[in-house]
């Protein structure tokens, strides 16, 4: 199923997201 592959791309992006904000307020 496509969309649900571009689906757990964009979540996948956004947990990275996520983790390098965290790494920024970290330093």
């Amino acid at each position: 199923d496509r969309l649900k592959g571009q689906n757990e791309l964009y979540k996948e992006a956004f947990q990275n997201m996520l983790a390098a904000q965290k790494r920024l307020k970290n330093q």
